[in-house]
């Protein structure tokens, strides 16, 4: 049933493709993307796209945002920080516990230029991670030379506080 499908831009939705074929090369599972998390007819919110590989699950954002990214950062960690939330999820998705990461792809911004007002959400909570572009680049970079090192270095990556 798609009623849970969200509308995205074009621009927005190529952007949020593009990550999922990264994910996808890096021989991640997608269990779904753009789909709307209910709480019985309440909406709890929307993920770009759900991953899962060995004993990892990966909430997936995408933003092409320049302007209050910050706050988009914020929100996105939270909501998806919360234990009620993340039981919905599962439940949903019929996913047992795993290693849960939620990682921003900000694809327009190399360097934060504030990302201090960020460390309260990924330097000090694990599990939240933000790939700024430049990394990113980097990330597909390694990807066209070798697939099995490319994901051992993005693991190794998002386990580091």
């Amino acid at each position: 049933m798609s009623l849970g499908l969200v509308n995205v831009n074009p621009e927005t939705k190529r952007h949020e493709e593009e990550v999922e074929e990264f994910l996808s090369k890096l021989e991640f599972t997608k269990i779904m993307s753009n789909e709307r998390i209910l709480d019985g007819k309440l909406e709890i919110g929307e993920i770009d796209s759900l991953f899962e590989y060995k004993d990892y699950l990966f909430i997936i954002e995408v933003s092409t945002k320049k302007r209050l990214d910050n706050q988009k950062k914020n929100f996105f960690f939270s909501k998806w920080s919360d234990g009620y939330n993340l039981r919905k999820l599962r439940k949903k998705y019929n996913l047992t516990a795993k290693k849960t990461f939620r990682i921003y792809f900000d694809k327009v911004t190399s360097t934060p230029e504030n990302h201090a007002g960020l460390d309260h959400i990924t330097k000090r909570r694990k599990g939240n991670k933000i790939v700024y572009a430049d990394k990113y680049a980097g990330f597909l970079k390694e990807l066209k030379k070798n697939v099995s090192s490319a994901r051992k270095n993005f693991l190794e990556w998002i386990e580091q506080s």
